[in-house]
């Protein structure tokens, strides 16, 4: 029997960590055969998490370039991505979030008349601006989706209010919490970073270069001192506007460790074993929950109002005096987090491919 190609397209470590769950259901069906194309959006950081779920796509399509620009990535996928998509004879195609990669991957499927599913979809904050651009791309991704799969019944909200068909919104819970749950299991056997007690930092988002990330800096700067006794682990992303500023604010303080990327295993590791989190991450907000831990979040929204409604999630903002007073409320409080996580069960991907098995036709 020949296979119907569904490809699947990604092209950040994010995407990979969402994807792979799916992508190893998907390799049980009977009539689907995933085609994984990488667009090479990052370079080091999705090679570390293909690396952790043993995962090696078809196709690298390799667009990444030294201070590339959204528009960039999606001009360079969309030109290679047009004819791999006819070459392949492929009939359907999966994209996750809400990245460049995933902008153009959806497009170009949606003008080759290919339909595609989207994972992780219905996630706003309503503001343009605010996470740049990718509010924006995922907008757009879901005006030209068949199918939306909505990881929560705040995300199948949103979809329905932007008058999205109710039978075509799947609500299935978030890929992550399945990720999460497959490296579980391998967390315990890596080594400490720290014997002191940490608190990890990740920051990586354009709309907190310039001016707030040089706050930011000086938040921790101002927070190392006034906590000697605490480690603050800061795995660097590469992008130069983030490394090499951060760099400069925080060189040579005696408690901050300014590292290279973790894998995504030892990432985890480090979040389980973690006081609490600082960062601008979407996807940090979704992972914390499932190991009870808290985030203080430097943006002014977020698009996973349902970490906030459990109290994992606390949005602060960039501004210093802000930053600091989260972290001296947390550093003193004994309040655990219980309870299951509000972004599913770990079995989203199992959904999402039973979903594809029923919607995509056998070829005859």
């Amino acid at each position: 029997m020949v296979k119907t190609k569904v490809a699947i397209i990604f092209g950040t470590r994010p995407e990979v960590i969402k994807l792979a769950p799916v992508i190893i259901e998907m390799r049980k069906s009977k009539h689907l055969e995933p085609y994984l194309i990488a667009t090479g959006q990052h370079s080091e950081l999705l090679k570390l998490a293909l690396k952790t779920f043993r995962i090696q796509p078809d196709l690298n399509l390799e667009v990444m370039i030294k201070n590339q620009t959204p528009q960039q990535v999606i001009s360079t996928v969309m030109v290679k991505l047009g004819q791999i998509l006819i070459k392949n004879k492929i009939r359907a195609a999966l994209v996750q979030g809400d990245t460049a990669t995933a902008l153009a991957a959806a497009f170009c499927s949606f003008l080759n008349k290919i339909p595609v599913g989207h994972i992780e979809a219905g996630l706003r904050t309503h503001d343009l601006t605010q996470p740049w651009p990718e509010e924006a791309f995922r907008q757009t991704i879901d005006r030209i989706s068949t199918w939306h799969f909505a990881p929560t019944r705040i995300s199948q909200k949103n979809l329905l209010r932007e008058s999205i068909p109710k039978d075509k919104i799947f609500v299935t819970g978030n890929t992550v919490v399945d990720a999460v749950k497959m490296i579980k299991p391998r967390i315990s056997k890596i080594k400490k970073f720290s014997q002191k007690p940490f608190v990890l930092i990740t920051i990586i988002r354009r709309e907190n270069q310039g001016q707030p990330l040089k706050e930011i800096a000086e938040s921790i700067k101002i927070l190392a001192s006034k906590y000697p006794q605490v480690d603050f682990i800061y795995p660097l992303h590469p992008n130069p506007n983030v490394k090499n500023n951060m760099t400069k604010y925080l060189k040579n303080i005696p408690n901050v460790y300014l590292t290279k990327p973790f894998d995504y295993l030892n990432f985890l590791g480090l979040l389980k074993k973690s006081m609490f989190i600082i960062s601008d991450s979407g996807g940090i907000q979704e992972e914390v929950s499932v190991f009870h831990k808290r985030v203080i979040l430097i943006r002014n929204k977020t698009d996973r109002p349902e970490s906030v409604k459990t109290k994992s999630c606390i949005i602060v903002g960039h501004q210093l005096r802000k930053v600091i007073k989260a972290v001296d409320n947390l550093m003193s409080s004994s309040e655990k987090l219980t309870g299951k996580s509000p972004f599913g069960d770990g079995k989203a991907a199992k959904r999402i491919y039973k979903i594809l098995e029923k919607e995509i036709k056998p070829l005859s």
